[in-house]
């Protein structure tokens, strides 16, 4: 399985390039069901959009001690916050385009960060299981969402990941008993520190 702490690392640091890039984006829920995420949309304004993960579940696939990997069911949305109160066509078709443009950048981030290797080697993400959905009054919403299949190595993945560089505190001494490990030009850092 990949690790929660990496995936929530991992988009939050889509939705902090997606507002480099312009695109008004302000939250980045990762949740363990629909229900969860529900509870979140309620507290939002109209017209809010956000990002939202579902935490996968996963299954695995070897059962050699030596080379077990698992596939995980990832499960991305875009949405905006509804308010269907005197809204036409053309302006639907205009928050469509926009949301359909957000799910794009997503993509191509998640291509780039494979290619570049932001995301690791072992987590593989299978490009040709990816399927696309717009989705209509989703709890309040509309946006689209992003459904693809992950093969991990081993059944936790933490200790291999390197996720982007986090902003470390003033003052901050990195330990070296966490799971996570951040591979830098300096060396190999855990992305656990105590203040």
């Amino acid at each position: 399985m990949v690790d929660v702490n990496y995936m929530n690392t991992y988009f939050k640091s889509i939705v902090t390039r997606l507002q480099a890039d312009g695109i008004v984006i302000n939250n980045c829920f990762l949740v363990r069901s629909e229900s969860e995420l529900a509870g979140d949309i309620k507290a939002l304004p109209a017209k809010e959009f956000f990002l939202a993960v579902l935490i996968p579940s996963s299954d695995t696939k070897d059962w050699n001690i030596d080379a077990i990997t698992e596939l995980e069911g990832w499960l991305i949305y875009v949405l905006e916050k509804s308010d269907r109160k005197g809204i036409t066509h053309d302006n639907r078709i205009t928050s469509v385009a926009l949301q359909q443009l957000i799910i794009t950048k997503v993509k191509e981030m998640l291509r780039d960060d494979i290619q570049d290797r932001t995301i690791p080697y072992h987590i593989d993400v299978q490009f040709d299981t990816m399927h696309t959905d717009p989705e209509d009054n989703f709890h309040g919403c509309e946006g689209y969402s992003l459904s693809f299949k992950v093969k991990s190595n081993d059944f936790y993945a933490t200790k291999y990941i390197a996720p982007p560089i986090p902003e470390i505190p003033d003052g901050a001494i990195l330990t070296e008993d966490g799971l996570n490990y951040l591979i830098t030009e300096d060396g190999l850092h855990s992305l656990q520190y105590e203040t």
